[in-house]
């Protein structure tokens, strides 16, 4: 790593100009930046001796009048990170890079009820499929006969996200205009201090979480890895031949195909489950009328022979919270088939001492005769849950008469006030399958609570918790990379 504090400064910013440009000449990045051209050229030498960077082959229209012919450098390695759900359903999990780009997407269906040996053959099957075995480094890794690279980008591609890490792999050079750039991205609700373990790699980003649930658009609906998918939707023939630019270089179609099979083994894991986690292990934990994984389930334990680093686990309540845009303090409220509390608090979500903060299926609240019971009995009492299980029936709560949502409305204010009591948040905010589908009852309820506040529906809609692990693991490979300089 560079000692001098002004040229490791001057590297960091060309990563990060290179994380949003995806390729730029040194005549490009000195302008980029702020710097002369030869500290931008200094700064590439430097960085591409450490093998962080690699010229692209490609070139600059030059000669006749048109000024000095410039090469295009790009990273080496952008890397890869593995982003995992678990839900009552299946396992989802999407292979992503540093710029963002999803390389590869695989679901996998579990039976109800879930148990924990299903779960754990789910986890290996999706992350088998990316083609790397466990214990495989990406230097032992053969490429898959079939690839699917994606297209050479323009000569000067729109921005799309951030960062890289060291290696000796090539760039991909794809555009994605919807990214937004690494410096200019909004921070989201922190989770304070989550699981974090199995940490292998130098520099890796400390903190821990986990979402998911669902399917994200794009899965394959038969469960097989789908390789090469990006967010522009950009791909090209499979297994096709190296094209060449206009300068008779390679093209970075090519480089782009061998940057995606050298980087499958992923440098970290972000896992989210629809369970509570443990803060210090990153387990799941079994606690009472939890209807989803009978007994414990230890992610890290699973992922950490398939990734090169951190295995970062947290439950899909926290990662919808973090989701949530432009509130720093508030109460997330998940119902559906289950039921859990996010609090956030100056933009971090308070996790408490062993992880199990928000867990209110116990919360005291009114039920339907006007007496004290646990919230989780108020369902059981009309009738709403699933068969052999204390999962919520969503379907049947939806079509509940008047009488029974409005006595549902009462026991969600019955937890609110109790929330509002302890953590004193400014609004409360409804997320799952049928929270938002309540928010008029819940709302009417609420307004007779000792002090009501602002109840509204969540602003993120889909698969939330997905969205948010997906951006942890996307800044933490970008933090590596940067941090590599």
């Amino acid at each position: 790593m560079e000692t001098n504090p002004v040229r490791s400064l001057t590297d960091e910013q060309v990563l990060r100009a290179l994380l949003h440009h995806r390729r730029l000449t040194r005549a490009e990045l000195a302008a980029e930046i702020g710097v002369s051209k030869p500290t931008a050229g200094e700064s590439v030498r430097r960085l591409t001796e450490r093998g962080l960077l690699a010229d692209t082959g490609e070139r600059t229209p030059g000669g006749r009048g048109k000024g000095r012919v410039g090469q295009y450098y790009a990273l080496a390695d952008p890397g890869s990170a593995l982003v995992i759900g678990i839900a009552p359903t299946g396992v989802a999990a999407e292979l992503i890079d540093a710029y963002g780009d999803t390389l590869a997407r695989a679901t996998r269906p579990i039976d109800r009820p879930a148990h924990p040996a299903a779960v754990v053959r789910a986890l290996q099957s999706v992350t088998l499929s990316f083609g790397t075995p466990p214990g495989v480094t990406p230097q032992q890794k053969t490429a898959p006969a079939v690839t699917t690279p994606p297209a050479p980008p323009p000569a000067r591609p729109a921005p799309p996200s951030e960062a890289q890490s060291p290696g000796k792999r090539s760039p991909t050079g794809a555009p994605s205009p919807d990214k937004a750039p690494f410096a200019e991205r909004p921070p989201t609700a922190g989770v304070s201090d989550p699981a974090v373990s199995g940490g292998r790699s130098p520099g890796a980003s400390p903190s821990g979480e986990a979402p998911f649930g669902g399917r994200s658009p794009g899965w394959s609906p038969s469960g097989e890895a789908s390789f090469g998918g990006r967010a522009s939707g950009a791909s090209s023939s499979v297994g096709q031949a190296p094209t060449e630019s206009s300068s008779g270089a390679p093209s970075s179609g090519s480089f782009a195909a061998a940057a995606f099979f050298s980087a499958v083994r992923p440098r970290l894991a972000v896992v989210s489950a629809a369970d509570p986690v443990d803060r210090a292990t990153g387990r799941l934990v079994q606690l009472p009328d939890a209807p989803f994984l009978v007994g414990s389930l230890d992610p890290v334990a699973v992922l950490s022979d398939y990734v090169d680093g951190p295995v970062v686990v947290d439950n899909d309540v926290n990662w919808a919270a973090r989701a949530e845009p432009a509130s720093s303090d508030f109460a997330y409220l998940f119902l559906g088939e289950g039921l859990g509390c996010a609090i956030v608090s100056d933009g971090s979500v308070q996790r408490g001492r062993s992880g199990l903060a928000g867990e209110i299926a116990h919360i005291l609240t009114v039920g339907r005769d006007g007496r004290a019971t646990p919230f989780i009995e108020v369902f059981r009492a009309l009738g709403l849950r699933r068969p052999d299980s204390s999962a919520i029936d969503v379907g049947r709560l939806l079509a509940a008469p008047v009488a029974d949502r409005r006595a549902i409305g009462k026991a969600v204010a019955g937890v609110v006030a109790a929330i509002v009591a302890l953590a004193d948040p400014a609004e409360i905010v409804l997320g799952g399958a049928w929270g938002p589908a309540l928010l008029v009852e819940i709302i009417a309820a609420v307004a007779g609570t000792p002090r009501p506040l602002p109840v509204r529906a969540s602003a993120v809609t889909g698969e939330s918790s997905l969205a948010a692990a997906r951006q942890d693991a996307l800044d933490r490979l970008r933090a590596q990379i940067v941090d590599s300089r």
